[in-house]
């Protein structure tokens, strides 16, 4: 399903109708092999628009920072605490 997504959003954002893609954990059930395809697909998708990735801190996250070579803005969600909510880092990276 993730192939038919990255075919469709290549031809829309192509034709102007998409200015980015949002993708919500997406190696939840991918092997080591198939996250690295994800991680070129993610890259080959960014030539088109702008890609947006949650996932959790690991491995997936180490290989987008290796395999896609585009510029990056990395959003880090700290410790929760009740009194003051969700600490944020940010990073531009290159």
């Amino acid at each position: 399903s993730l192939s038919a997504l990255f075919a469709q959003s290549e031809a829309r954002s192509g034709a102007g109708d998409w200015s980015y893609v949002t993708l919500d954990d997406p190696v939840q059930s991918l092997d080591n092999e198939r996250q690295k395809g994800l991680a070129s697909a993610i890259e080959e998708l960014a030539n088109s628009c702008s890609v947006l990735v949650a996932t959790i801190p690991g491995e997936f996250s180490d290989r987008l920072r290796e395999y896609v070579s585009k510029k990056r803005h990395v959003v880090t969600l700290g410790s929760w605490s009740q009194a003051e909510g969700a600490s944020i880092s940010s990073e531009e990276d290159l």
